[in-house]
């Protein structure tokens, strides 16, 4: 997985290499996010391509998003208005033959 950030505002973007060999016709790909840290209040945010999600401590937030969308940005994703705090997120490839496995989990920083 890769990243860009300055650290200084609320955002990120990811990407990350398609599968050399899939099982079957790629249809999309699973985000899953999470806050890492310890913190107990909702945290606000939105996915480029995703409307507007929240979620508590230690929850795994799961989006979708197409591999027509992903291609079509670079190969990457924008997260957006995220507030301070530890994240962590992976990804799964969603393919015709079903969902794979998780790719190693990816953590960061956001500090505003």
């Amino acid at each position: 997985m890769r990243y860009e950030s300055n650290y200084t505002s609320r955002s990120i973007k990811i990407g990350w290499n398609e599968p050399e060999d899939p099982n079957g016709l790629v249809k999309s790909y699973l985000l899953e996010y999470r806050r890492s840290d310890d913190v107990s209040y909702i945290i606000f945010f939105k996915v480029e391509y995703c409307l507007l999600k929240c979620f508590f401590k230690g929850q795994v937030v799961k989006e979708c998003v197409r591999q027509s969308d992903f291609v079509n940005s670079q190969r990457t994703i924008l997260m957006t208005d995220l507030l301070p705090g530890n994240y962590c997120v992976q990804v799964r490839t969603v393919s015709l033959a079903g969902t794979g496995e998780p790719t190693k989990e990816f953590c960061f920083i956001i500090e505003v």
